[in-house]
């Protein structure tokens, strides 16, 4: 059985608003694509194939010179990555921890990683949540889909990526992901939807207070 605890981390101020409004505020996966954050930001994510090789002797001379000497490079390693084509569409993360039903008591630590975000909302009732979350997602005209993110080493990876898939440098985040494809309007702004009210199924935590969770069955 693949029991989670989901936890969405961020501003007080965001929190706060998605839990009286149920406002989901998703930014481009080009966004994210782009951003100087080590914590939310993922070059990876518009990449859609990858080619890594090791022990390579790459040579380079100039094309329209057939006479030149061949100079190599200082490179024996090499990660070719081939990406989407703009603009993809647009993307919700949480947190979604695995929980063991095996042990009747436990502890969920957080990684000091996530200790930077300060606050997180806490979800009590996770069959309520992904019920009113796959309602809200069924009446949007257009595709989405959500699942957990899967975790790769992708700097020494070769083969097709996926959206559901990052890379392992990132796996502290435990990330369940919700995908827009808001990309047949070839838009490239923040997309918004709500699932209501949900004060009564969350509760809002700070994180200096609360570094982990401890759990019971």
């Amino acid at each position: 059985m693949d029991i989670r605890l989901y936890i969405k981390f961020g501003e007080k101020e965001h929190l706060e608003k998605m839990r009286t409004e149920g406002l989901f505020y998703c930014n481009t996966i080009t966004f994210f694509s782009n951003l100087e954050d080590e914590h939310r930001g993922d070059p990876f994510e518009s990449v859609i194939k990858l080619y890594y090789k090791e022990k390579v002797i790459t040579q380079l001379k100039p094309a329209d010179d057939p006479t030149a000497e061949w100079k190599k490079l200082n490179a024996s390693k090499v990660l070719y990555k081939e990406y989407y084509e703009e603009p993809l569409g647009n993307i919700f993360c949480f947190s979604a921890f695995k929980i063991n039903p095996k042990k009747e008591v436990s502890i969920l630590p957080f990684d000091k990683k996530i200790l930077n975000f300060k606050y997180g909302l806490l979800i009590l009732r996770q069959d309520i949540f992904i019920e009113r979350l796959n309602d809200a997602l069924a009446k949007l005209d257009f595709k989405t889909c959500m699942k957990p993110v899967e975790y790769l080493d992708l700097s020494k990876y070769s083969g097709k990526k996926n959206l559901f898939q990052k890379n392992l440098k990132y796996s502290w985040q435990e990330e369940f992901r919700i995908i827009l494809y808001t990309n047949k309007y070839k838009r490239n702004d923040p997309f918004e939807f709500s699932i209501g009210n949900i004060e009564n199924i969350s509760e809002i935590i700070e994180l200096n207070k609360t570094k982990n969770l401890q759990y019971k069955f």
